[in-house]
């Protein structure tokens, strides 16, 4: 399998990246390690860190080269999108980590942007091992940004690619194979809508009032409260509310108390 890191808000931001790559490439079956980022905290020092453990490709999520228009996209002063492409051309040209170059085409805003990344992205040897560079999708999100913004449908969105890549003569669509990807038998669920399961609770969550729990050590469930004060480090009772995708919600129903 792959492994692909990523997260809400940027996977750089996680302090233990590094060990975690180093341990994840000598689990037995792991093909490769890739990760997902907006490249903000990747700098020539990031780079060589994550090379030394064997990271095999970085997704970078990059909509514009103008730094002007960088910092408005970003919804920050702090992003520096010529310390980006320095970065993303220093991990090209100076490591064996590949480079996927992944734009959001926001129709009306960056039109011609997505234009100056794709060609940039080849211009400069992305896609060692993987296909170069592919434009996504700009999706809106009840807890994203960029709400006023127009979403297009699928059709018209492929529409736009197909013409792009007529247009520049660069593909932007790959089939599964170029990935080395291909259809598995999906992973059995350990927990099932209903259940009640003894919850470790590890962490708190994404959003106000969640926290992450584990059953048994390895299922990772998300936790609303449901009227319980939860406490990081205790256990708790859950009944699962929704299973999806292997992703699990669960609600506390009350303390743990071992008999």
């Amino acid at each position: 399998m792959e492994v692909l890191l990523d997260t809400v808000g940027d996977v750089l931001t996680y302090p233990h990246l590094v060990d975690l790559i180093r341990r994840l490439k000598g689990v037995n079956g792991v093909k490769s390690v890739a990760l997902e980022t907006h490249g903000l905290l990747l700098t020539k020092n990031m780079v060589n860190k994550l090379a030394s453990v064997g990271l095999d490709r970085v997704n970078l999520s990059i909509d514009t080269l103008n730094p002007e228009k960088a910092r408005f996209l970003y919804g920050t002063p702090a992003y520096r999108v010529d310390r980006v492409i320095e970065a993303a051309e220093y991990l090209v040209k100076e490591t064996p980590v590949d480079l996927h170059v992944t734009p959001l085409w926001i129709p009306g805003v960056n039109d011609e942007d997505v234009e100056e990344v794709v060609n940039w992205a080849v211009r400069i040897g992305a896609g060692k091992r993987w296909p170069p560079v592919t434009v996504q999708k700009f999706v809106k999100h009840k807890y994203g940004r960029g709400c006023e913004f127009r979403e297009v449908s699928w059709s018209e969105f492929w529409s736009y690619i197909e013409k792009l890549e007529r247009k520049l003569g660069v593909r932007l669509r790959w089939r599964m194979e170029e990935w080395g990807m291909h259809y598995a038998r999906r992973v059995k669920n350990p927990v099932e809508v209903g259940d009640l399961v003894v919850v470790d609770v590890i962490s708190r969550g994404w959003l106000r009032g969640e926290f992450l729990g584990l059953v048994e050590g390895k299922c990772l469930l998300t936790l609303t409260p449901r009227g319980v004060k939860i406490r990081v480090g205790e256990r708790y009772l859950a009944r699962v509310t929704r299973v999806k995708d292997t992703i699990y919600i669960a609600e506390v129903v009350g303390e743990h108390r071992a008999r």
